[in-house]
């Protein structure tokens, strides 16, 4: 069965994956989060990824979704956004061993308008320039445009989801 980590679990996007991927992938899902867990997985460390942390675990594959995510909030607190879009990212790429690694960033990274952006872009760069130069693993980046929290919506959620999971089905 394959070990899934997913960072930010406990989030709108992170709720909704660990659901697909208990209920209808069946995989061993571990979550981490800062937050209460949302749905029922495997495995819960309620851990800052802010902070130094140990996981004893090898996982088939990592989903980061933890960040900071309110492009208005970004520009009134930019360094909190920098630290933890920046910094908790390079926490998670060093400390958590896979053989896969999912970034999820956002269409703002494009532009980098606002802290927001310019914190998922940086992130990008250190997911692609470590995982290609120290640990030569497999990673995707994935940036989700307009995820809006709604039950409206929720059907465009679920076709990005879905595109997450066939990127978990090829990487076998």
């Amino acid at each position: 069965m394959k070990k899934v980590l997913i960072t930010g679990s406990s989030g709108y996007i992170g709720s909704h994956l660990v659901d697909m991927l208990m209920r209808t992938l069946k995989y061993e899902v571990h979550c981490l989060d800062i937050n209460s867990p949302q749905v029922v997985a495997n495995r819960f460390y309620n851990i800052d990824i802010n902070r130094q942390f140990a996981l004893d675990v090898e996982f088939d594959c990592v989903i980061h979704l933890a960040a900071k995510v309110n492009v208005g909030e970004s520009e009134h607190m930019p360094i909190q956004y920098y630290i933890t879009n920046i910094n908790g990212t390079m926490n998670i790429v060093n400390k958590v061993k896979t053989n896969n690694f999912i970034f999820a960033s956002t269409g703002a990274a494009e532009q980098c308008g606002s802290a927001y952006g310019i914190s998922k872009r940086a992130a990008e760069d250190v997911v692609r320039e470590y995982f290609t130069t120290h640990r030569q693993t497999p990673y995707t980046i994935f940036r989700f445009y307009n995820v809006i929290r709604s039950e409206e919506h929720t059907s465009e959620l679920q076709s990005h989801l879905n595109l997450v999971c066939r990127l978990l089905l090829e990487k076998k």
